[in-house]
């Protein structure tokens, strides 16, 4: 992946992110894109934005790579009562949202 699909694709997760963290359910989402890249475009926005050039360093947005792999799940699994995973003490999944 290069770095401009990387910070293109950083910048449509943080914006994904923040719309769902607010409610907004409609407008674009990610469900066509896989983890591993998704979370591989935030590494490299991350790394680059850590590296010093003459101009001094690069301003970058990411979000918190388990962020990441909430939107994830949440863009990609319908909800049901049953957990996606299940440890000792907690669990994952993704339930229905009811509206007030």
């Amino acid at each position: 992946m290069t770095l401009e699909r990387a910070r293109e694709l950083a910048g449509q997760i943080t914006n994904c992110a923040h719309k769902r963290i607010v409610g907004w359910t409609d407008g674009p989402g990610l469900p066509d894109v896989p983890l591993a890249e998704m979370l591989e475009a935030n590494r490299m926005v991350r790394e680059a934005a850590s590296v010093k050039t003459p101009t001094g360093r690069l301003i970058a947005v990411t979000c918190d790579d388990r962020l990441v792999a909430a939107l994830y799940v949440l863009e990609n699994y319908e909800p049901s009562p049953q957990p996606i995973i299940i440890g000792e003490y907690r669990l994952v999944a993704v339930l229905p949202r009811t509206r007030k």
